[in-house]
């Protein structure tokens, strides 16, 4: 773990993008690569973009056979785990919580 925003505890979301981009840049010289993010959540049957600027607007989805699409999210290009790190969180202040007898920040949504 050589950034200093991953320790042994580290989440997979984390681990994972720091991976991605780790492999990006060991192929930067071969292929162009772009990396976008994207925080959506569920919350009350209806999907909203935790990264827009218009907060909470619910986001258009639409389906095919084999694909989802959901053409009005917010993609924010990634170039390292700092930039990762300060739109994960956030997003993650945008989530909808509230306080539980077991927990005072519960998460009311699910995110993906």
């Amino acid at each position: 773990l050589s950034n200093e925003l991953l320790s042994h505890e580290s989440g997979l979301f984390l681990r994972v993008l720091s991976d991605i981009i780790d492999y990006r840049g060991k192929r930067a010289k071969k292929v162009h690569t772009c990396i976008t993010l994207s925080a959506l959540e569920i919350y009350n049957d209806t999907l909203r973009d935790l990264l827009g600027k218009d907060y909470p607007a619910p986001v258009q989805i639409s389906m095919s056979d084999e694909s989802v699409f959901i053409p009005n999210q917010t993609r924010v290009p990634i170039t390292d785990l700092e930039s990762v790190y300060a739109w994960y969180k956030l997003a993650n202040s945008k989530r909808q919580t509230s306080r539980t007898l077991s927990n005072d920040t519960s998460s009311r949504s699910h995110a993906l």
